[in-house]
């Protein structure tokens, strides 16, 4: 009410002050008049000409001046913090993606867009699946190559799962290549079901009997220092091993069938498109 007396100051009629407003001239009448009768004060002189403060609206204005002020501050915060918040994501990624390629996309996006933010739930394939199917994100990202309907997808990174092996183990020493049918009678450092490292090595040997792995850990760190202790032969993303390699923690063994340990790490949400800001990170993901 006090930005409708406010703005007849201003403009000089009730007409004008409605129609800045966006109100119609007679619901703004209407209004005066209620306040007039609560504060036993007349507040409007009205004429054929139109309708102008009195002594006593231009006094009340005045008084209610700071109040006025205080409010249009107090919405102009609660709209920020609106615009805040709707430039805020979460996201869900496997732990590969979220350890070896998410930070470089975030960075990029943090150096294009410095006020949007991303919050990223780091967990195991299936999981950021079944997020992304009840909605609790908007997009995730996952490195099992089943997908259930009902997801739409886009890769943004191939993949190679590498066999490493600690610096005195037998097969450092090997004159060939590792068949799949040696791999998979070997007792293994794996990940976790549900992880799409996991299924990814499943699907390469399905087909062969598998030897009951020796430990399952949940997370790549795990698996990598297992195996580097000499707890056995794992399985693991090239980006994961690579620094190990380098540091001759682990060592390499070469497979006499690395395509088949290739994966697709990919995007995924569902409906045709995703939210904006979902959007944006998906390009970056998928760009090189």
């Amino acid at each position: 009410m006090l930005d409708l007396l406010d703005a007849t100051a201003r403009t000089g009629s009730l007409t004008a002050a409605a129609r800045e407003l966006g109100l119609a001239q007679p619901n703004a009448s209407r209004a005066i008049a209620r306040l007039e009768r609560r504060l036993g004060l007349t507040l409007l002189v009205r004429s054929h000409r139109g309708s102008t403060l009195s002594d006593a609206g231009r006094q009340l204005v005045d008084l209610g001046a700071p109040l006025l002020a205080q409010a249009r501050s107090f919405l102009d915060g609660a709209e920020a913090l609106s615009t805040q918040a709707s430039r805020r994501m979460d996201f869900a990624a496997s732990q590969t993606i979220a350890e070896y390629l998410a930070p470089r996309w975030l960075a990029r996006l943090h150096q294009l867009d410095p006020h949007a933010g991303w919050n990223m739930t780091v967990t195991n394939s299936s999981t950021v699946i079944a997020q992304v199917l009840t909605h609790q994100v908007p997009v995730g990202f996952i490195e099992t190559p089943d997908l259930p309907a009902g997801i739409t997808s886009r890769t943004v990174h191939t993949d190679r799962l590498c066999v490493v092996v600690d610096p005195q183990h037998r097969w450092v020493h090997r004159r060939g290549p590792l068949s799949l049918a040696e791999l998979a009678k070997t007792s293994l450092v794996v990940r976790e079901l549900g992880s799409g490292t996991r299924e990814t090595l499943d699907a390469a040997l399905a087909g062969h009997p598998v030897a009951a792995p020796s430990l399952v850990l949940s997370s790549n760190h795990a698996v990598l220092g297992a195996c580097a202790a000499g707890a056995g032969p794992a399985v693991l993303s090239e980006l994961a091993v690579r620094g190990a390699v380098e540091q001759g923690r682990v060592r390499l063994v070469q497979l006499a069938e690395p395509d088949v340990l290739t994966r697709q790490l990919r995007a995924i949400w569902t409906g045709r498109s995703p939210e904006p800001l979902a959007r944006e990170l998906v390009r970056i993901a998928a760009s090189r």
